[in-house]
């Protein structure tokens, strides 16, 4: 039968029952990936109701579960949390021994690698895969790209990049023009690097 109380022992008790019925059906393992916790609608964002709902898996028992991997890409604000949380929370999560990683650090060339792979897989079967230059002007090399999106410093914004720089070519080319254009890119680009400076 199912536990009937909703103690910290229940959630493992059906933890290994789900295990045992993915090993019949030929899964030895479960891989969980948490991530964009703070956009859905009832978070908005808002650290608390985030820590809420990340908290329950902050737990050396369960992060060290047999059979479970666990990745969580939570925002820099539950770090905050994280850092002012007293000895028990530290003790029960042992953060310690989590392989963290304090910040994700992407360079250029990981960011364009990144986007030749979105690239890919929106490619049909068959069809010989893009590398993001080749959707620029031939006078945009790989290096400018990843040079720009390493000053992205992330997938997200390195993506907004590429996209942006899609629609401000699409909104002044001609029909003939197929390739985004070196001054659409460089408009971009400055736009972007505007508004990651700080305003005092």
């Amino acid at each position: 039968g199912l536990p009937q109380d909703r103690g910290e022992d229940s959630r493992y008790v059906m933890l290994d029952r789900l295990s045992r019925v993915l090993d019949a059906v030929g899964y030895g393992s479960i891989a969980l990936l948490v991530d964009r916790v703070d956009e859905p609608a009832c978070v908005a964002g808002d650290p608390q109701r985030m820590r809420n709902l990340v908290w329950p898996l902050l737990s050396s028992r369960f992060l060290q579960h047999h059979g479970l991997a666990a990745k969580l890409l939570l925002p820099k604000e539950l770090g905050d949390l994280a850092a002012r949380e007293d000895g028990e929370f530290h003790r029960g999560a042992r953060l310690d021994k989590q392989n963290l990683i304090d910040r994700l650090q992407w360079t250029g060339a990981m960011l364009a690698e990144l986007c030749d792979a979105r690239l890919k897989a929106a490619m049909r079967p068959g069809q010989k895969p893009l590398r993001v230059e080749d959707l620029f002007d031939a006078s945009i090399v790989r290096n400018r790209l990843a040079e720009a999106m390493e000053r992205c410093g992330n997938p997200r914004e390195a993506f907004r990049l590429v996209y942006g720089a899609i629609q401000e070519h699409l909104s002044h080319a001609g029909a003939d023009e197929h390739l985004v254009s070196a001054g659409a890119f460089e408009w971009v680009r400055r736009r972007a690097g505007e508004a990651r400076v700080p305003v005092r």
